[in-house]
């Protein structure tokens, strides 16, 4: 039986990945009224440094050390520049294809580090890993079909939606060094390196002059994406701690549901439009397969027995 504090720990940790669910799910709709006032590389730098800024100060006032030191360099620089291009490419999807599409094509990302899970790590893709493939699969081209018959401009959305295929395999390139650097670094260290070193590569091509001239109003939007950014990646650390990584994966990628309905809800408000998102019955049944596949796919692709770090410590002290 499950004592009560491993099952508090449970219940923090499947909040930690509702939160970062919550968090991801709004992303695409901040980041389409962000674009509005600065351009996406000047964006993503402002991400990428207020992340860095909150980061050193959180740790800070935890008495952390604050250091760049992250081994080895031969993982951790591919890493940080899969995430930033990861960044960049969900942002360019988000302006020219629109939030939903962005949403749902990311997801393509974990699916790509599973796969690679079975090309580098030699792990097994199961019966029931499968069965999602065949909910995946036929999901995304019903989604896609309906969607490039509605867009306006076919070699618009196209481009879009490959730049954030472009962010998904870029962030499967970071997931599989971040896998790498876990083992003898600590997920605080790595973030600090990789939004250093992100806010370095983006310096040379971000417009100063835009972003000083900001008024309160957007200037704040900024630093709440770097908040985002921030509390995002904290956020789904504290949740694998505490809960199995297959099941975290699951949560997360719920977050395009939450997209679908708050980008619903305002357009028929009438509060704002978000880009090409007129949403057919077809194009729901397409995101709803496409989604119900990653997660069967997401969820039987790590074992169970792969339990979360408190649990291990559990199992240990009651054998």
């Amino acid at each position: 039986m499950l004592n009560i504090s491993n099952s508090s720990e449970r219940n923090k940790g499947i909040l930690f990945a509702a939160l970062t669910a919550l968090v991801w799910g709004f992303l695409a709709l901040k980041l389409k009224l962000a674009l509005q006032f600065i351009d996406p590389f000047s964006l993503v730098w402002v991400r990428f440094f207020f992340a860095f800024i909150m980061l050193v100060l959180w740790m800070r006032s935890l008495k952390k050390k604050v250091t760049l030191r992250v081994k080895p360099l031969k993982w951790i620089i591919p890493c940080s520049l899969g995430l930033g291009l990861n960044y960049l490419g969900f942002l360019k999807g988000v302006e020219l294809a629109g939030p939903v599409t962005a949403q749902v094509i990311i997801q393509v990302g974990p699916l790509l580090l599973s796969l690679a899970g079975v090309i580098l790590f030699k792990e097994k893709i199961s019966p029931k890993q499968v069965l999602g493939l065949l909910f995946l699969i036929p999901g995304f081209y019903l989604f896609y079909d309906e969607k490039i018959q509605q867009a306006s401009t076919f070699d618009i959305y196209n481009r879009g939606s490959l730049f954030v295929l472009l962010g998904a395999i870029s962030w499967a390139i970071y997931g599989i060094f971040q896998k790498k650097l876990v083992k003898n670094n600590g997920p605080e260290n790595i973030n600090l390196f990789i939004f250093a070193f992100c806010s370095c590569l983006y310096l040379p091509i971000t417009d100063f002059a835009k972003i000083l001239n900001l008024s309160f109003m957007p200037m704040l939007l900024m630093i709440l994406l770097g908040l985002n950014t921030l509390l995002a990646y904290s956020f789904v650390g504290e949740a694998l701690k505490r809960i199995e990584a297959n099941l975290v994966g699951v949560i997360i990628t719920l977050n395009p549901l939450i997209t679908v309905i708050t980008v619903l809800t305002l357009e028929t408000l009438g509060i704002g439009s978000f880009g090409p998102e007129n949403l057919s019955i077809k194009a729901l049944i397409g995101i709803l397969s496409f989604i119900s596949g990653a997660i069967i796919f997401v969820y039987f692709g790590i074992p169970n027995k792969a339990l979360p770090i408190n649990e291990q410590a559990h199992k240990k002290t009651k054998n």
